[in-house]
């Protein structure tokens, strides 16, 4: 991983805007800010790629005509590339911290197809997950940085959101949500 230098005059507004926001609890503005720290903190071209839940959690906040201000120039699902490879753009990968989007990651880590990865988490990361995703990425060192940002939800105005659960048995049996092998 790269040192992070100091931040910039965007940096600190979208820095200051998600700090109001998460004082007023102001769920849109909320996930804005977290989307525009993703997108600010990458220089250069970038690529966002999301899985499905994230894919609806960005689209309710930003059209790609705002996301192309912020030099997004291509939008794609982790679960269905196009096989291209994009080496002049970095990815900005945004995504819930699920064994499937870990075996996903992990494949594209061992294949690249950007000039590098930024990896952003709408939730927790088990350590198990974190160890996978470091040995798919040894050989070509191509992760930039690992962030886990609480955005796993979909803002439906200021102060409702739904929470993406993918089966109820999550709600029944709270550890159905568990990473194998690992215990409460």
């Amino acid at each position: 991983m790269q040192p992070r230098s100091s931040p910039t005059m965007p940096d600190r507004h979208a820095d200051k805007e998600r700090s109001e926001a998460l004082a007023q609890m102001h769920l849109i503005n909320i996930l804005r800010a977290y989307m525009l720290h993703m997108v600010g903190e990458v220089p250069g071209y970038k690529a966002l790629v999301l899985d499905q839940d994230t894919m609806r959690i960005s689209s309710t906040q930003f059209g790609r005509t705002e996301l192309a201000e912020h030099n997004v120039v291509h939008i794609e699902r982790l679960d269905s590339n196009d096989g291209k490879e994009h080496l002049e753009l970095k990815a900005i990968c945004f995504v819930r911290p699920t064994r499937e989007n870990v075996t996903l990651l992990k494949r594209e880590l061992r294949q690249p197809r950007y000039q590098s990865y930024h990896l952003y988490f709408t939730n927790l990361v088990s350590q198990m997950h974190l160890q996978d995703l470091a040995e798919a990425d040894a050989a070509k060192e191509q992760v930039q940085q690992v962030q886990e940002f609480y955005g796993d939800f979909v803002a439906l105005d200021v102060h409702h959101f739904m929470v993406p659960v993918p089966t109820n048995e999550v709600l029944i049996n709270p550890k159905a949500a568990l990473p194998l092998g690992a215990s409460e």
